[in-house]
């Protein structure tokens, strides 16, 4: 499997959700998904030291990685292939399951060939983000060969809430950003501008 995983195939979706109706009470709502009742900075860390990061907002998140349990972040590059559907989004839940994934997308050498040599074009994924409690959440994907046809791996990850809402991100333009949804409309700000130089 490629060096860092893309356990995060989920498209952060856009809720249009909206129970204003004019109520003036100012108690604070209950989470409706995944995304709200985990707001915040998450962190995984692999066997090998590798790490992951989720910036959790409203509706969706933003993933960064390093090689390292150290150092800057860099945001983790989209999975360019396959098709999501989320079965299961509530406060304690999120579950989904993608397909059509170019096996190249996912994993390399040997683990690649192997694929390959065995006819199959495209590998899916069943991936499951369960609440622990309000520091700790699980994730569990289940990697298959084809439309679920032949299991391959099994990832099991433990995600800690981080205290600390600010990171540093493998940049010169970009460093120690508070992290929120206003991240993701700086860096998309920046890959805008940059493409229009």
């Amino acid at each position: 499997m490629k060096k860092l995983l893309y356990l995060l195939l989920f498209i952060p979706l856009v809720f249009a959700c909206s129970d204003d109706d004019n109520d003036n009470n100012n108690t604070p709502s209950e989470p409706t998904n995944f995304y709200e009742a985990h707001n915040g900075v998450w962190i995984t860390t692999y066997d090998d030291g590798t790490q992951n990061l989720l910036d959790i907002y409203d509706d969706g998140w933003l993933v960064y990685y390093r090689e390292t349990n150290s150092g800057c972040w860099e945001i983790e590059p989209d999975v360019p292939s396959g098709s999501t559907t989320i079965y299961v989004n509530t406060a304690n839940e999120l579950y989904g399951e993608s397909i059509n994934v170019t096996p190249s997308d996912l994993f390399s050498g040997d683990e690649l060939q192997a694929i390959l040599d065995d006819g199959y074009t495209t590998v899916s994924v069943a991936q499951s983000f369960l609440n622990y409690n309000s520091t700790v959440f699980t994730y569990v994907g289940i990697y298959y060969a084809g439309t679920f046809a032949e299991e391959l791996l099994v990832i099991s990850l433990t995600f800690e809430k981080q205290s600390s809402n600010s990171f540093s991100i493998c940049s010169r333009e970009m460093s120690n950003y508070n992290i929120s949804a206003k991240t993701k409309m700086l860096l998309n700000n920046q890959v805008f501008s940059s493409s229009n130089n």
